[in-house]
């Protein structure tokens, strides 16, 4: 199959240039081995796809639908071709990203903003969601995962942090218990009500 759709390609460009010379040129081979793809395309098909004088080279019926077909596969090739990234170039097409929800922060938002200012012909998709994602069946280019979890008043929450801005306006806590007075910035799996439960038993 793939010696024909290269004699294909052949065929096409000798019809296109008119002569085997003339392909042979464009294609960066020798007339020989132009008019041995050419040749061999017409025995695997057991039909003439040209009438060959000293002069030119005409198409035979067989060799008009074939032509037609092979212009029609060598164009389409030339399409797809074109439409991958060139090297160099801005990066584009889609990325998709999956987050727990419990991870979401305003940073995170800050660095996508930037992302997306940086590379503006990249379309950005975030999925957060505390759910198991099937990463290959959804189409998850890229996917966080919280490394560590515990089990608090029956659920799953990330592990705990302090901001450095209340870190500034809080007293140091060195007591655990104490850690209940403390304000929580609730997410989807953890509320505030549930982090003082947790923290004061």
């Amino acid at each position: 199959m793939l010696d024909r759709l290269r004699a294909m390609a052949v065929f096409a460009k000798t019809v296109e240039t008119g002569s085997f010379r003339g392909a042979a040129r464009a294609l960066g081979l020798s007339p020989s081995v132009v008019s041995h793809h050419v040749t061999q395309l017409e025995a695997s098909l057991d039909v003439a796809l040209l009438y060959r004088t000293t002069r030119r080279l005409t198409l035979t019926d067989d060799g008009k639908k074939l032509f037609a077909a092979a212009r029609e596969m060598v164009a389409a090739a030339e399409r797809g071709l074109g439409e991958m990234p060139v090297e160099g170039l801005d990066p584009s097409g889609h990325l998709s990203i999956a987050i727990p929800a419990a991870l979401i922060a305003e940073t995170l938002y800050e660095d996508l903003a930037a992302f997306a200012q940086a590379f503006p012909r990249i379309a950005l998709t975030l999925h957060s969601s505390d759910a198991q994602v099937d990463i290959i069946r959804e189409g998850i280019d890229v996917a966080l995962r919280a490394g560590v979890v515990a089990r608090v008043a029956g659920g799953l929450c990330g592990v705990a942090c302090e901001c450095r801005a209340h870190r500034a306006r809080a007293a140091a806590r060195r007591v655990p218990r104490r850690t209940a007075a403390l304000s929580c910035a609730g997410g989807r799996g953890l509320t505030a009500a549930a982090w003082r439960r947790a923290r004061s038993a």
